[in-house]
């Protein structure tokens, strides 16, 4: 869709309606959001007052709204026929890991994510589009993180851990001995609603009605057509009395979770030095989990919930959300794909991007000092000397070295060591690197 080599396009994703792309780029200098058309026509750039990072949207299933949030770790809902941005919540505690983990209800009136506490533990809010409040879902006593909202409506899953506190100081050395397991946990989102996991009859099932097997079919497609959209209740109220922990998924490392289709969820089982990341299966039916992928680096499940796109090692594929695929099933082609570059043009992007990873990812935000402004000035007229990477390389070291702080090299590039790929400059830092072996 995109032929731009002077400019960043990030964080794609389709319309439900499947419509529109929207996605993030820096066309202008700053990230604003790009909507087009799926064929790449008809774009409209939305520009956003304040200059920042801006990550993962996510649309709401009726194709209106989109959420998303930004490197102040501000909470945003944008209406995308107006452009108009309504923040509805700030994460108060610096962490490396950007994401609020955004998801929408079916109906499109809910939106859930998570956000530290005062203690550091993040919790589960929802918010309702039609009152503008916010309601806090999980408690002060552990780490939830991943909430997603099953298809029926009724409940929201999400990820928890009691084990969590010392990492919660994600820079300290305390951690590292130290496992983050997480259990599945499912809330009841209505009063009334009734657990899944209530005890069932071991008696026989009562003899049918006298409907024919084409009759019960329909009417199992026609129930199937009315949850597909249905209306969604969040009681606020008790709601800790109806968090439960589902049986049949043992306690351990997790990453996250991915929506599936009705009474199911995708979690994905965290991998080690010697064990790939795995996707299992939850079923609330079946009220077990199964293997659905052996090894699965990211994963993502379509609006409508019946495919899954998963990448392992360098290879994508496509499969159905019911059976686990097998083979090269859903495998898609790449080999043939190719897009020219033209190498200046990205090294003024990379160095407009590294300055502004400084000004806006620092640990404070005075740049140390620096007059920021000026130091882009000052750097950005060598751009047109630039011949090679490892010119460019040698240009943003210098400009980022003017923060003075430990910690900051270039790395990368697509060279080889002996060629330059990693510069550091001990000349523009106090104790030269400061890499921590």
């Amino acid at each position: 869709l995109t032929h731009s080599s002077g400019v960043a396009d990030r964080s794609p994703t389709w319309s439900p309606d499947g419509s529109s792309i929207a996605w993030f780029n820096d066309s202008t200098g700053e990230y604003g959001l790009v909507i087009s058309r799926s064929d790449g026509s008809r774009s409209r750039r939305i520009e956003f007052p304040s200059p920042s990072f801006y990550f993962q949207p996510q649309w709401s299933p009726d194709s209106k709204k989109l959420a998303f949030t930004d490197a102040q770790r501000r909470v945003l809902l944008m209406n995308v026929e107006s452009g108009e941005v309504t923040q509805i919540d700030t994460d108060r505690i610096a962490h490396p890991a950007l994401s609020i983990d955004p998801a929408w209800s079916p109906d499109s009136r809910w939106f859930s994510y998570v956000r530290s506490l005062d203690n550091r533990f993040r919790a589960v809010f929802v918010f309702d589009t039609e009152s503008g409040d916010s309601h806090q879902l999980t408690d002060s006593t552990v780490d939830a993180s991943t909430p997603v909202w099953d298809e029926s409506g009724k409940y929201l899953y999400f990820l928890a851990s009691a084990s969590d506190g010392l990492h919660t100081a994600w820079n300290s050395m305390d951690r590292l001995d130290y496992p983050e397991n997480r259990a599945l946990y499912v809330a009841l989102l209505g009063a009334d609603e009734p657990s899944p996991f209530l005890p069932r009859s071991d008696e026989e099932e009562g003899a049918s009605d006298g409907g024919t097997a084409e009759e019960e079919k329909a009417a199992s497609d026609d129930s199937a057509d009315e949850v597909a959209t249905p209306d969604v209740t969040v009681d606020p109220q008790g709601i800790a009395g109806r968090i439960i922990a589902v049986p049949g998924l043992a306690t351990k490392e997790y990453a996250g979770l991915v929506a599936g289709p009705k009474g199911t969820v995708f979690v994905r089982e965290a991998g080690g030095d010697e064990s790939p990341e795995k996707v299992l299966k939850y079923s609330l039916e079946e009220r077990k989990s199964n293997v659905f992928i052996e090894s699965a680096e990211a994963v993502t499940t379509s609006h409508d919930r019946k495919q899954l796109l998963y990448r392992s090692g360098s290879n994508w594929s496509i499969v159905s959300t019911e059976e686990p695929p097998k083979g090269d099933a859903g495998r898609l082609k790449l080999d043939g794909m190719s897009v020219r570059v033209e190498p200046k043009a990205e090294y003024r992007q990379m160095l407009r991007e590294g300055w502004r990873f400084m000004r806006d990812f620092l640990y404070v935000d005075n740049q140390h000092g620096a007059p920021w402004d000026d130091i882009w000035t000052w750097y950005s007229e060598w751009l047109p000397d630039v011949g090679h990477r490892s010119d460019f390389n040698r240009l943003l070291d210098m400009l980022s070295g003017e923060i003075a702080v430990g910690h900051s090299w270039v790395l990368g590039g697509g060279l080889s060591r002996s060629s330059g790929s990693e510069h550091r400059s001990s000349r523009h830092r106090p104790g030269g690197a400061g890499r921590i072996l």
